[in-house]
C-alpha cells in the first residue's frame, strides 16, 4: 500500500511543479499540501482540512519573495521583481528589448562584416571584368578600325558592363542606408 501512495505522489508533485513553472509565478507560492482519506494527497492555496502543511514553491529562476503568511493581505509591490534595467518596462518587454538590439547589432555586423564588403567586391571584380573585355575589344578595333562588328560590340559591352555596375551601386547604397538606420558606422 505504500509504493502504491508513493506513486500518487510523484505524479502529482510533478503536476503541481509543472502548473507553477507554466503560470510563470514571478514569486514564491505559498500552497498546502494536504493528506485526505486513504493517504490522498491533494495541493491547495487554502488550508488543509485534516493533516497537512504549507510548501513553497520557487521558480526556476530570478529573484525569490518570501510568501506572506496565510490571510495576510498582499499589497501590490511598486518595484519589479528584477529590478535590472527600466523600472518603467516589464520582464518581458526588457526581454523583448534585449532580443531586439541582439538582432539589431548582428545585421550590423553582417552589413558591415559580409554584405556591404562582398558586394563593394564584386563591383572591383566587375570593373576589372569589363576592362579586359574593353582592353580586348580595342585592340580588335585598332587592327580593323572599320569593322562594324567591333564598333558594335564594344557598345553592347559598355551597356552591359554599366547595367552591371548600376545594379551592384544601388545594392550597396541600400546596404550602407540599412547600416546607418541602425546607427552603424558605415
Amino acid at each position: 500500500m505504500g509504493d502504491r501512495s508513493t506513486a500518487l505522489q510523484l505524479p502529482t508533485l510533478a503536476f503541481a511543479a509543472f502548473f507553477f513553472w507554466f503560470i510563470g509565478a514571478g514569486d514564491a507560492a505559498a500552497i498546502n499540501r494536504c493528506e485526505g482519506p486513504g493517504g490522498r494527497v491533494t495541493f491547495q492555496d487554502g488550508p488543509c482540512e485534516g493533516k497537512g502543511r504549507q510548501i513553497t514553491v520557487r521558480p526556476s529562476r530570478g529573484k525569490v519573495k518570501e510568501p506572506e503568511p496565510l490571510g495576510a493581505a498582499s499589497a501590490p509591490s511598486a518595484k519589479p521583481a528584477d529590478d535590472s534595467g527600466d523600472p518603467g518596462m516589464s520582464r518581458a518587454e526588457r526581454i523583448n528589448a534585449s532580443v531586439e538590439e541582439s538582432q539589431r547589432q548582428r545585421r550590423l555586423d553582417n552589413l558591415k562584416g559580409r554584405l556591404i564588403p562582398r558586394e563593394e567586391k564584386l563591383m572591383r571584380g566587375l570593373e576589372q571584368t569589363c576592362d579586359r573585355e574593353h582592353a580586348k575589344l580595342q585592340k580588335l578595333r585598332e587592327k580593323d578600325p572599320t569593322n562594324e562588328i567591333h564598333i558594335a560590340d564594344q557598345l553592347t559591352l559598355a551597356h552591359r558592363c554599366n547595367t552591371k555596375q548600376r545594379g551592384h551601386l544601388k545594392r550597396i547604397e541600400k546596404l550602407k542606408e540599412e547600416c546607418k538606420s541602425l546607427f552603424g558606422d558605415c
